[in-house]
């Protein structure tokens, strides 16, 4: 991964590079120029700890909402949706 200016990303994908821009939520592949969420857009979120606006909900509590939405009443539990790994880190923030 590498910085190209503010906002702008390039990622290397096997023999590919790839551009993000991260202001417009785009990268240059095939499926993240139409707007789509991408592994490219995913990989940087990764290696850069940051959030795009049009990655998937990855918290619990944006978890929770979703199943509330299609499930009703029988979601489950908003423990439920905790990661295994800092399950403790969980509890406190719900």
């Amino acid at each position: 991964m590498q910085d190209l200016l503010n906002n702008l990303f390039q990622i290397k994908s096997g023999e590919n590079k790839y551009i993000i821009k991260t202001d417009v939520d785009v990268c240059s592949c095939p499926s993240g120029s139409t707007g789509a969420f991408c592994k490219h857009q995913c990989a940087l979120m990764e290696l850069k700890k940051m959030r795009l606006p049009n990655a998937s909900p990855v918290t619990p509590e944006d978890k929770h909402e979703l199943a509330l939405l299609a499930l009703g009443s029988k979601c489950p539990p908003k423990d439920f949706f905790c990661n295994f790994k800092h399950n403790e880190l969980c509890y406190n923030r719900i």
